[in-house]
């Protein structure tokens, strides 16, 4: 349990009904002042930041979701007074989420410099949350793209880390950043598709530029796995890459976990992941111009995107050993 949910809980177990906000100041060592909140007489938690006005800049921008609210409003004169920032939430189908987001909000607003540091920051990673929520929902990653997620984490781990080592892996992992590829690397892209399938005879590419060979090189890898009790969840996944951070490269924790977030995983829905799956193949294929696919060049226009599936077996052509992955990762074969 984070500290804001303790907090929350005090201020449950205080019973208090009076209208409004009942406040519990939480990161003590944080610029500005931080609180979590609970509203009465509905009893919604929140949380609360409280800065001078000269920390909040006119053109701040306060984003918007299914999942919560930010407010702004000003405590005392326009020149003089304060001003108070409230994050809500918004529905209690988020209510776990919600949370999460407060914990991490507000340790982000906590660690910077300054309260005009600390509200920007804490706005922008409500914008990060916001992008979340959006195109996550309040129940987690679907099975499609859980298993695509511990697709990449496979190959990170098994196939990038040990020739990069894990911090440069981590580095190179691109996806979660809105790149088209999930990987990128100095010789060229990687886009991987994990299939849990028996038999599995097309793969789907989601946009134009995924297979786009103007950028560069890129590698298209197929991972296969199979269902079976011996095999991991993509929590166990997620523990094992944070494991291996911690020997291997402590700082770049918070980077994971920031890739996480943008992949659609968080630690709160960890106990939906339960589908166990086991590598059961990787299968390499080096994409030209005459790979089976479309390059955006072929779009007509009027069209901005699409999305196709490419008959796995008509790859075949295109395969590529396994040690064609030095190259691409910059290193000689």
């Amino acid at each position: 349990m984070s500290t804001i949910e303790e907090a929350w809980t005090t201020l449950r177990d205080e019973r208090r009904a009076e209208p409004g906000w009942h406040l519990r100041r939480v990161h003590a060592e944080a610029p500005c002042e931080i609180f979590a909140g609970l509203h009465q007489p509905d009893g919604a938690p929140g949380l609360v930041i409280e800065v001078g006005v000269s920390a909040v800049s006119s053109t701040i921008r306060m984003p918007k979701s299914a999942g919560f609210h930010v407010e702004a409003t000003l405590l005392g004169h326009s020149h003089t007074g304060r001003v108070r920032l409230v994050l809500s939430l918004a529905h209690s189908a988020y209510a776990t989420v919600f949370a999460v987001l407060c914990h991490d909000t507000a340790e982000y607003a906590a660690g910077q410099a300054d309260e005009r540091s600390a509200v920007s920051g804490f706005v922008g990673r409500l914008h990060v949350w916001q992008a979340f929520m959006a195109k996550h929902g309040p129940d987690g990653l679907s099975e499609t793209a859980m298993i695509g997620l511990m697709g990449e984490l496979e190959v990170l781990t098994n196939h990038v880390a040990p020739f990069l080592g894990m911090e440069r892996a981590l580095g190179a992992w691109s996806g979660p950043r809105g790149e088209p590829n999930d990987f990128s690397f100095a010789g060229g892209y990687l886009e991987v598709k994990a299939t849990a399938r028996q038999a599995p005879g097309s793969l789907s590419i989601s946009n134009a530029d995924q297979l786009d060979v103007e950028r560069g090189r890129i590698v298209l890898a197929h991972l296969r796995f199979r269902t079976s009790p011996d095999g991991e969840t993509l929590t166990g996944m997620v523990e094992a890459v944070r494991s291996r951070l911690a020997e291997e490269a402590p700082a770049a924790i918070p980077q994971f976990t920031a890739l996480l977030l943008a992949a659609g995983y968080v630690d709160a829905h960890r106990e939906n992941y339960v589908l166990r799956l086991v590598p059961d193949g990787l299968q390499l294929f080096e994409v030209t111009t005459d790979f089976p696919h479309i390059a955006p060049s072929e779009l007509r226009a009027g069209i901005l995107d699409c999305t196709y599936a490419i008959d796995l077996g008509a790859c075949a052509p295109w395969a590529i050993p396994a040690s064609a992955l030095a190259s691409l990762f910059g290193i000689a074969g």
